[in-house]
């Protein structure tokens, strides 16, 4: 073997050795980039369950406020109603009670009326009768 034969033997045993060192390089980093992607999925999935854990309660609640919110207003409208109904009693009630008043106060009037035309008619009779006065041409009568 003559000394190129050697060289160019060596160039490729190097040659060799290189892309072995380089081929054993990636494999280790391809080693440590699966346990990396391991590890992000086992964290992503970690805060999947996480979010899960925590948006569970809280949809939970939200229901819950919007539950307690649609009962308000519904007690709230039943209320307006009521206070409505209330307000239609109480102005019909009120209504009432100024007719009695009124007709109190005709029925006062037309008694007032009555017992002034009584009085008067009273005074009448109570009233002295005139005598006739003699008429001063005739002379008075004897008896």
């Amino acid at each position: 073997m003559d000394f190129v034969e050697h060289l160019g033997y060596q160039y490729l045993t190097d040659l060799l050795t290189e892309i072995r060192v380089g081929q054993q390089g990636l494999e280790e980093q391809m080693a440590d980039l699966t346990t990396e992607v391991a590890n992000l999925r086992e964290a992503v999935s970690g805060v999947s369950a996480r979010v899960d854990a925590l948006v569970g309660p809280l949809t939970d609640a939200v229901r819950e406020a919007q539950n307690a919110l649609n009962a308000e207003r519904e007690a709230a409208a039943n209320l307006a109603a009521a206070e409505d109904q209330e307000d239609v009693e109480q102005n019909q009630a009120l209504a009432d009670a100024q007719a009695r008043v009124d007709q109190a106060l005709a029925d006062a009037s037309s008694a007032a009326d009555q017992i002034s035309a009584e009085t008067a008619r009273l005074n009448e009779v109570a009233a002295p009768a005139e005598e006739p006065t003699p008429e001063p041409d005739q002379p008075p009568v004897e008896g």
